[in-house]
């Protein structure tokens, strides 16, 4: 359940527990505030995200405009190409985004985001993913694995989510071959970003 979903959720029942009858009030209060830890405080953080998201999904019109023939390319390459400007209205923009990215790389990190995702920091070999002064050495770049249930719109949804089965299976150290559309992002502090803030973002294909 979204945010919004779960504030309209306690409004509801804070109303009906309110305009309870006197005989009938301890019953709604003790079935409201079960209700209430239920929903509200089950899974607080989990919520799609907001900037650029059609973009990321693959839901904005000009994903069509994405080419399925695939191109070959290595971290350190991706990391190598120059930086686009953009903000959370940005559409979709030619060449990064509508490229399908066909990369064979070494898993460092993986951890679950705010917004549903799957994070996963990758480099070109097990070497770029040691650490030094707390930091990957690199190069590496951000993979996201995108919730089908955050993707609902999109003409990509079912391979979305064969993608996300194959990618919840990873462990760091992994060998991993993906197709995934190109994303530029701009820097928040995310674990293993490119020098560029560029992603592959959506994985839309795990291959052996």
């Amino acid at each position: 359940m979204t945010l919004a979903g779960k504030i309209a959720t306690f409004v509801a029942i804070v109303v009906a527990v309110a305009l309870a009858k006197p005989a009938c009030s301890k019953l709604m209060r003790t079935l409201g505030v079960g209700l209430l830890l239920a929903t509200v405080f089950a899974n607080p953080s989990a919520a799609c995200g907001t900037e650029r998201w059609s973009v990321k999904v693959l839901s904005d019109p000009a994903s069509a405009q994405l080419s399925l023939a695939p191109r070959r390319t290595t971290v350190a390459a991706f990391n190598a190409t120059p930086r686009h400007q953009v903000g959370p209205g940005t559409p979709r923009i030619a060449g990064l985004e509508t490229t399908l990215w066909d990369v064979r790389a070494t898993v460092c990190l993986l951890k679950h985001e705010r917004d549903e995702d799957l994070h996963v920091v990758v480099a070109d070999s097990p070497a770029g993913c040691q650490k030094q002064g707390g930091r990957f050495v690199g190069p590496t770049a951000i993979a996201e694995s995108p919730s089908a249930s955050c993707a609902a719109p999109s003409r990509f949804r079912t391979a979305l989510r064969t993608a996300r089965k194959a990618v919840e299976q990873w462990q760091p150290g992994d060998q991993v071959h993906i197709r995934a559309a190109g994303f530029q992002d701009f820097d928040h502090g995310q674990t293993g970003h490119a020098r560029n803030g560029q992603e592959l973002h959506p994985i839309l294909w795990v291959l052996p």
